[in-house]
């Protein structure tokens, strides 16, 4: 006899069957006797008999008791039973095909079986919210009741009823949640509940953003319900929380502003609404926050002109986006041509960049910009040392040149001394400063064009920090590649790569982002993970260790 099954004795006989079979007038009985099996590791207190049929009636049972159920109708019976142990079902089973007839003997046993599901184990800590739990189908079970609490004890659980096995289900707040299934019979019992299970639930993100290389140290990312959180330095504002206070987990930007973006700068960030509209905080020495004025700000100031705009991105000390109509503008510092205006003056606000190209996608690195038109092709301006522009010369320019090649791109990131790209065809290439191997190019050559990153890897996008570089793989997994001296290739080691390395961890990533020592990702559910330095808060962990592996962002 197996632990999780035992038996209980019920013995059903026609009315007298027990000792003279006489019928009654009028119709049948059933006598029926409860009984424990011996042996059993569980005791119960009470059963409750069904019989079901041409007449149904219901009795109540202590262990070892008799009684006798009169004026049933003769025919075909079903008799359920439920044992019960503090008022919930125990054990459950039933047996049918029971014939009462006058005049006759009928004996059926009913094996009880646990009435208490098994429920599996939940993926935690995750992001998704409702998250799918799953549990052992019950024999006789009507439905399910699922519930859920922060405290394990359940005082104040929240119950769902469901009538599947693998449902989903949805919580309220985030951090950890305890959650337990029971079964409740046909009868309406219910029955004892399940052990319970812890699950961790993550704030949600739908993109996230690394500060541009440099002197950056933080991290931002947009929540699914458009809500903007920062972390990590916070020296000049650019978490926008309005404090000067590092953290070293999520805090909410200033303001209740709903995004579809953020990007992190240097020191500075910036943040396109739902309504199109630009906002920008942190240091505002060169103007890049956008309005008007060289005064820093602690909280989301609105980018001056009244220009509807699609994307943006933050650079060391500029800024770049383009409209909704697919024009480019830039402002902030104009050192080496970096806002692509034809000249080299700085600008406190927008300013449209030359050349009337239409944009699909925008990068800005910290010295120099990249973006892809609305055919795939791409140009770079600014600062041209080692050959970053891509064009075939190490030359600044301050307005848009074509990258050699005739690729077509789906997307280009502008790093500190190097750039890269992903082709329509999922093939990454890469141009600029390779003394770390951050081209990815099985050596350390540097490149004045592209050159195709090595290993025939499929990529989503890559992205450019600080003499490192990281990709996701159309499969999902993530691979980095270049210099690694805090961990920031997520591998585990701190060597350097001049190839593609998986990210340690199995975990698959949407999109990543990666920065001056440190990169994040995304997970498909919205779970953000980072690596790397970790010096002031930018892993967004909680903690202010590095890590050379993925670690998760805590909550707020």
């Amino acid at each position: 006899m197996s632990s999780y099954r035992r038996w209980i004795i019920l013995t059903v006989c026609a009315l007298f069957a027990c000792e003279t079979p006489v019928a009654p007038p009028g119709g049948g009985g059933l006598a029926v006797r409860f009984e424990g099996a011996a042996g059993a590791s569980f005791q119960l207190d009470s059963g409750l008999v069904h019989v079901v049929g041409p007449t149904s009636r219901t009795l109540t049972l202590a262990p070892g008791a008799t009684d006798t159920i009169t004026g049933l109708a003769l025919g075909t019976y079903t008799v359920v039973v439920e044992g019960f142990v503090d008022d919930e079902v125990e054990r459950y089973g039933a047996t049918s095909g029971i014939e009462v007839s006058a005049g006759k003997n009928s004996t059926a046993v009913v094996a009880l079986a646990s009435f208490v599901p098994v429920l599996d184990s939940i993926a935690s800590p995750t992001a998704r919210n409702p998250f799918p739990v799953s549990f052992s189908s019950i024999p006789g079970a009507a439905s399910y009741l699922v519930e859920t609490d922060t405290s394990a004890s359940f005082v104040m659980r929240r119950d769902t009823s469901v009538t599947v096995t693998a449902p989903s289900l949805a919580v309220v707040g985030l951090g950890r949640h305890f959650v337990r299934v029971r079964a409740v019979s046909e009868f309406g019992s219910r029955g004892r509940a399940s052990a319970s299970r812890p699950v961790d639930l993550l704030l949600a993100f739908q993109m996230l953003d690394v500060a541009t290389r440099g002197i950056g140290a933080f991290t931002c990312g947009v929540a699914l319900d458009g809500r903007a959180y920062c972390w990590g330095r916070n020296d000049q504002g650019q978490l926008g929380d309005s404090t000067l206070t590092d953290s070293n987990r999520p805090v909410p930007v200033f303001g209740g502003l709903t995004f579809t973006m953020v990007r992190a700068g240097s020191v500075h960030a910036c943040g396109v609404t739902t309504g199109a509209d630009l906002y920008c905080w942190g240091d505002n020495l060169f103007g890049q926050i956008g309005d008007g004025s060289n005064i820093d700000r602690i909280v989301p100031t609105l980018v001056t002109g009244g220009l509807s705009f699609s994307a943006v991105d933050a650079g060391s000390n500029h800024t770049c986006s383009h409209l909704t109509d697919g024009s480019g503008y830039c402002w902030g510092s104009n050192a080496a041509g970096r806002l692509g205006t034809g000249d080299n003056v700085n600008s406190n606000v927008p300013r449209a960049v030359t050349g009337g190209l239409t944009f699909a996608s925008l990068s800005a690195g910290p010295s120099h910009n990249c973006a892809v038109t609305a055919t795939g092709a791409a140009f770079c301006w600014g600062n041209g040392t080692s050959g970053k522009l891509g064009n075939g010369a190490a030359l600044a320019s301050n307005f848009p040149v074509p990258v050699s090649g005739a690729l077509i791109f789906a997307g280009v990131d502008a790093g500190g001394g190097h750039s890269c790209g992903v082709t329509t065809s999922m093939d990454a290439y890469c141009w600029g400063l390779n003394a770390r191997g951050q081209l990815g190019t099985g050596d350390e050559l540097s490149s004045m064009v592209p050159r195709q990153v090595s290993g025939g890897l499929a990529f989503n996008s890559v992205a450019t920090g600080n003499e490192f570089s990281c990709g996701v793989l159309t499969a999902g997994p993530a691979f980095c590649w270049g210099f690694n001296g805090t961990g920031q290739l997520g591998d585990g080691t701190l060597m350097n790569r001049n190839i593609p390395t998986p990210v340690t961890g199995s975990i698959n990533f949407a999109t990543i982002s990666t920065g001056n020592q440190h990169a994040c990702a995304l997970a498909p559910d919205g779970a953000a993970y980072c690596w790397g330095v970790n010096t002031n808060g930018e892993l967004g962990d909680g903690s202010n260790v590095d890590s050379t592996v993925p670690v998760t962002v805590a909550n707020p």
